[in-house]
């Protein structure tokens, strides 16, 4: 997993990085104070996903599994979406990369409940 890092407090954000497999990720995320959370796009090479709700899950990306190598945990202190302008700059949501390997597993674990 590979960490995301460098939030600060500001509404709009955005991270750019390369993958494990050497493909440029962007990810921009937008907070919206009327919906109460943090909506993103997630650009990985030429597929381009926009307007996702930004929700605790250990895979945010698995309706992308069958098309993405990569996938997006996101973890939070509370258990649910993060739903403050600050929740990504204080650590309470924190977002990983995942790389295929991780995501199979992430998906065996799911498919085990």
């Amino acid at each position: 997993m590979q960490l995301l890092s460098g939030f600060t407090q500001d509404a709009h954000q955005v991270v750019s990085f390369t993958s494990p497999d050497g493909v440029k990720v962007t990810l921009t995320l937008h907070f919206r104070r009327q919906q109460i959370g943090w909506y993103y796009d997630f650009e990985y090479g030429t597929f381009v996903s926009r307007g996702l709700r930004l929700s605790a899950h250990p895979n945010a990306l698995v309706q992308y599994r069958n098309i993405l190598p990569v996938g997006l945990a996101v973890v939070t202190e509370k258990r649910y979406e993060p739903q403050t302008i600050d929740a990504l700059y204080t650590g309470e949501a924190t977002l990983y990369l995942l790389d295929a390997d991780e995501i199979a597993a992430v998906q065996q674990d799911v498919d085990a409940t």
